[in-house]
Protein backbone atom coordinates (compact mmCIF):
# COMPACT_ATOMS: atom_id res chain seq x y z
CA UNK A 1 0.00 0.00 0.00
CA UNK A 2 2.86 2.37 0.82
CA UNK A 3 4.49 1.66 -2.54
CA UNK A 4 1.29 2.56 -4.39
CA UNK A 5 1.14 5.88 -2.53
CA UNK A 6 4.76 6.67 -3.46
CA UNK A 7 4.11 5.78 -7.10
CA UNK A 8 1.04 8.04 -7.13
CA UNK A 9 3.05 10.96 -5.67
CA UNK A 10 5.81 10.45 -8.26
CA UNK A 11 3.27 10.33 -11.11
CA UNK A 12 1.62 13.51 -9.83
CA UNK A 13 4.93 15.38 -9.65
CA UNK A 14 5.97 14.11 -13.09
CA UNK A 15 2.72 15.49 -14.50
CA UNK A 16 3.25 18.86 -12.81
CA UNK A 17 6.86 19.09 -14.01
CA UNK A 18 5.87 18.14 -17.58
CA UNK A 19 3.19 20.87 -17.64
CA UNK A 20 5.72 23.47 -16.43
CA UNK A 21 8.38 22.33 -18.94
CA UNK A 22 5.86 22.33 -21.80
CA UNK A 23 4.74 25.86 -20.86
CA UNK A 24 8.35 27.08 -20.76
CA UNK A 25 9.05 25.55 -24.17
CA UNK A 26 6.02 27.34 -25.63
CA UNK A 27 7.12 30.64 -24.10
CA UNK A 28 10.81 30.40 -25.01
CA UNK A 29 10.45 28.80 -28.44
CA UNK A 30 10.26 32.10 -30.40
CA UNK A 31 13.49 33.25 -28.73
CA UNK A 32 15.30 30.08 -29.83
CA UNK A 33 14.00 30.45 -33.40
CA UNK A 34 14.97 34.13 -33.51
CA UNK A 35 18.49 33.28 -32.31
CA UNK A 36 18.94 30.30 -34.68
CA UNK A 37 17.60 32.16 -37.74
CA UNK A 38 20.92 34.00 -38.07
CA UNK A 39 22.62 30.70 -39.00
CA UNK A 40 21.85 30.07 -42.68
CA UNK A 41 22.11 26.28 -42.37
CA UNK A 42 19.40 26.23 -39.66
CA UNK A 43 16.76 27.97 -41.80
CA UNK A 44 15.59 24.85 -43.71
CA UNK A 45 15.24 22.94 -40.44
CA UNK A 46 13.26 25.78 -38.85
CA UNK A 47 10.99 26.03 -41.90
CA UNK A 48 10.49 22.25 -41.90
CA UNK A 49 9.28 22.23 -38.28
CA UNK A 50 7.29 25.48 -38.56
CA UNK A 51 3.85 23.92 -39.29
CA UNK A 52 4.03 21.50 -36.36
CA UNK A 53 5.32 24.29 -34.13
CA UNK A 54 2.42 26.54 -35.08
CA UNK A 55 -0.03 23.72 -34.32
CA UNK A 56 1.57 23.16 -30.91
CA UNK A 57 1.49 26.88 -30.11
CA UNK A 58 -2.16 27.05 -31.21
CA UNK A 59 -3.20 24.09 -29.04
CA UNK A 60 -1.16 25.37 -26.10
CA UNK A 61 -2.77 28.81 -26.29
CA UNK A 62 -6.21 27.27 -26.85
CA UNK A 63 -5.84 24.94 -23.86
CA UNK A 64 -4.46 27.73 -21.63
CA UNK A 65 -7.30 30.07 -22.59
CA UNK A 66 -9.82 27.32 -21.90
CA UNK A 67 -8.35 26.61 -18.50
CA UNK A 68 -8.42 30.27 -17.44
CA UNK A 69 -11.89 30.74 -18.92
CA UNK A 70 -13.26 27.71 -17.05
CA UNK A 71 -11.78 29.02 -13.81
CA UNK A 72 -13.22 32.53 -14.26
CA UNK A 73 -16.74 31.48 -15.35
CA UNK A 74 -17.36 28.80 -12.77
CA UNK A 75 -21.05 29.60 -12.26
CA UNK A 76 -22.06 31.18 -15.57
CA UNK A 77 -23.75 28.42 -17.61
CA UNK A 78 -24.30 30.56 -20.75
CA UNK A 79 -20.63 31.50 -21.01
CA UNK A 80 -19.58 27.89 -20.45
CA UNK A 81 -22.00 26.61 -23.10
CA UNK A 82 -20.69 29.15 -25.61
CA UNK A 83 -17.08 28.21 -24.85
CA UNK A 84 -17.83 24.49 -25.15
CA UNK A 85 -19.46 25.01 -28.54
CA UNK A 86 -16.45 26.97 -29.81
CA UNK A 87 -13.96 24.51 -28.37
CA UNK A 88 -15.69 21.40 -29.65
CA UNK A 89 -16.17 22.95 -33.10
CA UNK A 90 -12.42 23.61 -33.36
CA UNK A 91 -11.58 20.13 -32.05
CA UNK A 92 -14.07 18.45 -34.41
CA UNK A 93 -12.79 20.13 -37.57
CA UNK A 94 -9.15 19.75 -36.55
CA UNK A 95 -9.45 15.98 -36.15
CA UNK A 96 -11.82 15.68 -39.13
CA UNK A 97 -9.55 17.40 -41.63
CA UNK A 98 -6.05 16.98 -40.19
CA UNK A 99 -6.39 13.35 -39.06
CA UNK A 100 -9.34 12.10 -41.14
CA UNK A 101 -11.35 10.88 -38.13
CA UNK A 102 -14.81 9.50 -38.90
CA UNK A 103 -17.57 7.91 -36.86
CA UNK A 104 -19.61 5.15 -38.48
CA UNK A 105 -22.92 4.14 -36.90
CA UNK A 106 -23.40 7.25 -34.76
CA UNK A 107 -27.13 7.16 -35.54
CA UNK A 108 -27.37 3.86 -33.61
CA UNK A 109 -26.35 5.53 -30.34
CA UNK A 110 -29.17 6.48 -27.95
CA UNK A 111 -30.31 10.10 -28.09
CA UNK A 112 -31.26 10.11 -24.41
CA UNK A 113 -30.40 8.12 -21.33
CA UNK A 114 -27.18 6.60 -20.11
CA UNK A 115 -24.38 5.41 -22.34
CA UNK A 116 -20.92 4.09 -21.54
CA UNK A 117 -18.38 4.37 -24.37
CA UNK A 118 -15.28 2.18 -24.09
CA UNK A 119 -12.35 3.26 -26.26
CA UNK A 120 -8.66 2.61 -26.74
CA UNK A 121 -6.50 4.62 -24.36
CA UNK A 122 -3.30 5.81 -26.04
CA UNK A 123 -1.13 8.54 -24.53
CA UNK A 124 -3.14 11.20 -26.38
CA UNK A 125 -6.61 9.83 -27.18
CA UNK A 126 -7.75 11.60 -30.36
CA UNK A 127 -10.71 9.28 -30.77
CA UNK A 128 -12.05 10.31 -27.36
CA UNK A 129 -11.66 14.03 -28.11
CA UNK A 130 -13.32 13.58 -31.51
CA UNK A 131 -16.23 11.60 -30.02
CA UNK A 132 -16.67 14.19 -27.24
CA UNK A 133 -16.88 16.98 -29.79
CA UNK A 134 -19.24 15.02 -32.05
CA UNK A 135 -21.68 14.15 -29.26
CA UNK A 136 -21.77 17.75 -28.03
CA UNK A 137 -22.20 19.31 -31.48
CA UNK A 138 -24.86 16.86 -32.72
CA UNK A 139 -26.87 16.12 -29.57
CA UNK A 140 -25.79 18.83 -27.12
CA UNK A 141 -24.68 16.19 -24.59
CA UNK A 142 -21.26 16.00 -22.95
CA UNK A 143 -19.40 12.72 -23.22
CA UNK A 144 -17.30 13.05 -20.08
CA UNK A 145 -14.43 10.67 -19.48
CA UNK A 146 -12.86 9.07 -16.46
CA UNK A 147 -9.37 10.53 -16.08
CA UNK A 148 -6.53 10.21 -13.61
CA UNK A 149 -7.01 12.00 -10.29
CA UNK A 150 -3.68 13.81 -10.62
CA UNK A 151 -5.33 16.05 -13.25
CA UNK A 152 -7.70 17.33 -10.56
CA UNK A 153 -5.00 18.50 -8.14
CA UNK A 154 -4.33 21.74 -10.03
CA UNK A 155 -7.23 24.16 -9.36
CA UNK A 156 -7.16 25.56 -12.91
CA UNK A 157 -7.17 22.13 -14.52
CA UNK A 158 -9.81 20.90 -12.09
CA UNK A 159 -12.29 23.53 -13.30
CA UNK A 160 -11.39 22.81 -16.93
CA UNK A 161 -11.97 19.06 -16.61
CA UNK A 162 -15.23 19.64 -14.73
CA UNK A 163 -16.36 21.95 -17.53
CA UNK A 164 -15.74 19.11 -19.99
CA UNK A 165 -17.72 16.70 -17.80
CA UNK A 166 -14.76 14.55 -16.75
CA UNK A 167 -14.47 12.83 -13.38
CA UNK A 168 -11.73 10.96 -11.57
CA UNK A 169 -13.34 8.84 -8.87
CA UNK A 170 -15.29 5.62 -9.26
CA UNK A 171 -18.21 6.80 -7.09
CA UNK A 172 -18.55 10.07 -8.99
CA UNK A 173 -18.39 8.17 -12.28
CA UNK A 174 -21.11 5.73 -11.20
CA UNK A 175 -23.34 8.57 -9.98
CA UNK A 176 -22.97 10.28 -13.37
CA UNK A 177 -24.04 7.07 -15.09
CA UNK A 178 -27.03 6.70 -12.75
CA UNK A 179 -28.07 10.29 -13.52
CA UNK A 180 -28.25 9.52 -17.26
CA UNK A 181 -25.05 11.16 -18.48
CA UNK A 182 -22.81 9.99 -21.30
CA UNK A 183 -19.49 8.69 -20.05
CA UNK A 184 -16.40 7.22 -21.66
CA UNK A 185 -13.65 5.09 -20.21
CA UNK A 186 -10.35 3.72 -21.53
CA UNK A 187 -9.53 0.40 -19.84
CA UNK A 188 -5.97 0.58 -18.59
CA UNK A 189 -5.75 4.29 -19.32
CA UNK A 190 -2.59 6.18 -20.16
CA UNK A 191 -0.38 4.03 -17.93
CA UNK A 192 -1.14 0.90 -19.93
CA UNK A 193 -0.75 2.80 -23.19
CA UNK A 194 2.73 3.96 -22.20
CA UNK A 195 4.16 0.96 -20.35
CA UNK A 196 2.22 -2.13 -21.41
CA UNK A 197 3.19 -4.53 -24.15
CA UNK A 198 -0.44 -5.71 -24.58
CA UNK A 199 -1.62 -3.23 -27.17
Amino acid sequence: MQTAKIVQIIRCWCLKVSIVVYSLILILHPLFVWHLWSYWWMRPIILFFLPSTLILVFWGAFFSFGTVFAFITRGNKDAQAFYLKVQFTVVYYFFRFMHGCEVHGYENLPKGGTMLAVFHGPAIPPDAAFMMSLSYLRDGRLLGCCIDKSFFENPFLKQFWKLLGCSSGRQEFLEDLKNGHLRGVAPGGGHEAMFSKNY
